[in-house]
């Protein structure tokens, strides 16, 4: 049997896809002219929202230990896309598990990738239900503060920073948030915007919130500090007297020009959160750092 040529059928729908491994995503666009093709979810699930695309495909190999949870949440937020898989050999009853909770069809690679195209083409029954909501990270919050992130806009930096924050705190239900800069001292952070609760004078920063930030700010990389015994800001208690176990999640807040500060998110969650939320901050806090770049041009 001659191989499926490498071109899309002429009536392929508009395609979202999210797939991180380059080769592969370099056969994605040659098999399906037209499609937007993403390295990253959040770009990926912002793509579909935005283009109101009829398909979207998923490179399960990259999604680490919250597919349910993604498939649930595209399925809720796009109702009337399919979402497709494509999925290594060994995680095929995965595949056939996901079907259950709101994907359309999988595809098993390496050699399944080339019937995309096909697959794109039919036109299948009704989509299946996206079942109940799934414990864990919530990738619609997200995937809603990737929307509002992106049409950002305001000629006043700090005013992004202001919004921005309360879009992220929003999103990962978090007690409160604090954006860091350097101020007049340099070598000290201080917080320029807060949001949430509390959200009164900057005295209530705790210096858990601080030194993650700087932590975040010397590194391309989250830091997280677990804040188990401490209350609301972050201060020290004797047991009972008001304890919020939980954890403050600092990310590098980097525009092209280069670090700007750190955010800093106090969450009441003990469990730090898996490489797939944290990927997701990550790129939301890269498109607010871009958004503050912007308006800073545009102010100058």
């Amino acid at each position: 049997m001659n191989p499926a040529p490498e071109t899309g059928a002429a009536d392929s729908p508009r395609t979202t896809v999210f797939c991180r491994d380059a080769p592969r995503r370099s056969l994605i666009e040659r098999l399906v002219p037209g499609a937007a093709v993403h390295g990253f979810a959040v770009d990926a699930a912002l793509g579909a929202m935005r283009s109101r695309a009829d398909a979207i495909v998923l490179d399960l190999g990259a999604i680490e230990g919250r597919e349910a949870d993604l498939v649930r949440s595209l399925r809720r937020a796009r109702p009337d896309a399919r979402v497709y898989l494509l999925v290594a050999p060994h995680a095929e009853p995965l595949a056939r598990d996901l079907l259950k909770v709101g994907a359309t069809d999988y595809l098993v690679l390496p050699d399944g990738i080339r019937q995309l195209p096909d697959m794109l083409a039919r036109r299948p029954g009704p989509a299946a239900p996206a079942g109940p909501p799934a414990a864990g990270t919530d990738w619609k919050a997200l995937f809603d503060a990737s929307c509002d992130l992106a049409s950002l806009a305001a000629r006043d930096p700090d005013a992004v920073l202001s919004a921005g924050l309360r879009i992220l705190v929003r999103a990962t239900h978090a007690v409160r948030g604090a954006v860091f800069t350097r101020g007049a001292d340099v070598r000290r952070l201080e917080a320029c915007v807060w949001a949430g609760e509390p959200g009164g004078p900057q005295a209530g920063i705790s210096d858990a919130e601080r030194s993650a930030a700087a932590c975040a700010l010397g590194s391309d990389a989250a830091s997280i500090v677990h804040l188990a015994g401490r209350d609301a800001r972050g201060t020290s208690r004797p047991p009972g007297a008001g304890e919020l176990p939980g954890m403050v999640i600092a990310l590098p807040l980097r525009a092209d020009a280069g670090p700007v500060g750190a955010v800093c998110l106090l969450s009441r969650q003990e469990a730090a959160p898996d490489r797939a939320a944290l990927d997701a901050l990550e790129r939301l806090v890269g498109a607010l750092a871009r958004a503050y770049e912007a308006a800073g041009r545009q102010r100058g």
